[in-house]
């Protein structure tokens, strides 16, 4: 259920969607298959979200719009570069804690 959970708040947050997530965390565990994309799209249904799964082989990946695969990619690199920014903010706030510290 990790996953599908990751998942739908990555989704409605992108979407900037608001909720909940002890709501999501409930719908994904009552779900009769809590671990498929049924759950993902039955959730994102509770929040009058549409949704499409397409299965794809390695010989149908250039039918994928271009423009798709760049917003994909857009935010998955802004996910990255936020994380990496707070990691290092918080390192150096941490460090200059610990020296703060010692001085006293």
């Amino acid at each position: 259920m990790d996953n599908c959970l990751i998942v739908c708040k990555s989704l409605l947050w992108s979407l900037g969607v608001p909720f909940t997530p002890r709501f999501l965390v409930e719908k994904l565990s009552t779900h009769p298959e809590p671990e498929s994309l049924l759950a993902i799209s039955d959730t994102l249904a509770e929040y009058k979200l549409e949704s499409l799964a397409l299965q794809l082989g390695e010989n149908k990946l250039d039918q994928l719009l271009f423009a798709q695969i760049m917003l994909f990619l857009d935010r998955m690199s802004v996910e990255v570069l936020r994380g990496w920014i707070l990691l290092h903010l918080t390192t150096f706030i941490l460090k200059k804690l610990v020296k703060f510290r010692q001085f006293i």
